[in-house]
């Protein structure tokens, strides 16, 4: 049994760079959390959280993703 599934292309390469400008645009960047709080030796990342996103083009952006996980979720 496969956990993990790669889709390609599920989304348009459009989409994809709105959503890595929406990332790189936002002030709202913190530094990556486990469980236990920020561990850089554990996780180095910058993450954002979608619900921190002020971004009316990003809920446009929300719903394809969503239509598209659901898509696939169905097909796995």
């Amino acid at each position: 049994m496969e956990l993990i599934k790669i889709y390609k292309n599920s989304l348009p390469k459009i989409i994809c760079n709105k959503i890595i400008n929406i990332f790189e645009d936002s002030e709202n960047k913190k530094g990556g959390e486990t469980l236990s709080g920020i561990n850089k030796e554990i996780k180095f990342s910058l993450d954002l959280h979608s619900n921190d996103i002020e971004n009316e083009e990003w809920k446009y952006i929300e719903k394809i993703i969503r239509k598209e996980l659901n898509n696939k979720l169905e097909i796995y």
